[in-house]
């Protein structure tokens, strides 16, 4: 990566909590911030909003490719120096309850999307020699009832 390149965030689930704070300490660490979700708040830290609904990322290639190409007209040139994957699904309820889509929508947003993200975005880590960021929950290792979706994703 040239020193004098911009360096390049993009974060997914920007209009959570945690989104909008790493929004925020990116911007003040010197990046050029894309943030991405299904809902654009008003407010956010960055430089520019991709709207993205990673359930379709996930079951569409053509919205992935989609999502891919709006993405590279801030990319191209320097690459992405940091891929979060911080959005996240987390539908409750207990394991009697939960239905194969609450199943299925979870393990695709939570799961299946950071991996796509990385695969076809990897060509601008890689120009950058960029980092994945791949955000995780204390339900991964001490959860409770109701959580069997997201702790399991």
């Amino acid at each position: 990566m040239n020193p004098a390149a911009e360096k390049i965030a993009l974060i997914t689930g920007a209009a959570g909590g945690i989104g909008r704070a790493l929004c925020a300490e990116f911007k003040k660490s010197g990046y050029r911030v894309i943030a991405t979700d299904v809902i654009e708040l008003p407010g956010l830290l960055c430089d520019r909003f991709v709207k993205a609904d990673l359930k379709s990322i996930c079951r569409d290639e053509e919205s992935l490719k989609s999502f891919v190409r709006e993405v590279e007209i801030d990319v191209r040139n320097e690459g992405i120096t940091a891929l979060v994957n911080n959005a996240a699904v987390q539908i409750l309820g207990r394991t009697s309850a939960v239905s194969i889509q609450d199943w299925r929508d979870t393990l695709d947003v939570n799961l299946l999307a950071p991996f796509l993200l990385t695969q076809a975005l990897l060509p601008y880590l890689e120009k950058a020699n960029g980092s994945v960021i791949n955000i995780g929950s204390v339900h991964a290792v001490a959860t409770k009832p109701g959580f069997v979706c997201y702790a399991t994703s």
